[in-house]
């Protein structure tokens, strides 16, 4: 089915629905290059850094376990919402943090918010391709 073709509300939900991709991989960027300067304050090496990266990870893969559950009952919109707002509301954070052992919950947070994010824009995705009725998901992928 042609964009032209559709009905203007599922053009708007799929241009929002890439705007969230978007966001949500720009979010993880503005992380990354923080980390040499965190080291200096932290006087951390590059060990305890990889060590500090892991808990995005576990942050955002134990959400992803969950989403599919919340999903169920809150539903994908509101919990996109709510990971978009819990990760902006954290990312100033990482620079706030003294210690390490304050960082990783921050980390973890930040993690859990973009694995909830993950799951729930993918369902939004996926309920976009069913209305066009063709293969669009990895053009949400590849904003």
């Amino acid at each position: 089915m042609n964009d032209s073709l559709l009905p203007r509300e599922w053009i708007n939900r799929r241009i929002a629905v890439k705007l969230i991709f978007l966001s949500n991989g720009f979010s993880f960027a503005t992380i990354i290059p923080h980390f040499p300067w965190l080291q200096r304050k932290l006087e951390i090496g590059d060990a305890l850094t990889g060590f500090a990266l892991l808990f995005p990870a576990i942050g955002a893969v134990s959400m992803m376990l969950l989403t599919g559950n919340l999903i169920q009952r809150f539903g994908s919109r509101r919990l996109i919402l709510a990971g978009g707002v819990l990760m902006q509301c954290c990312l100033p954070l990482i620079l706030l943090m003294p210690t390490l052992a304050l960082l990783a919950p921050v980390l973890l947070l930040i993690g859990g918010a973009s694995g909830m994010m993950d799951v729930a824009m993918n369902a939004q995705a996926a309920r976009i391709e069913h209305a066009y009725q063709r293969p669009i998901m990895s053009s949400f992928h590849a904003v």
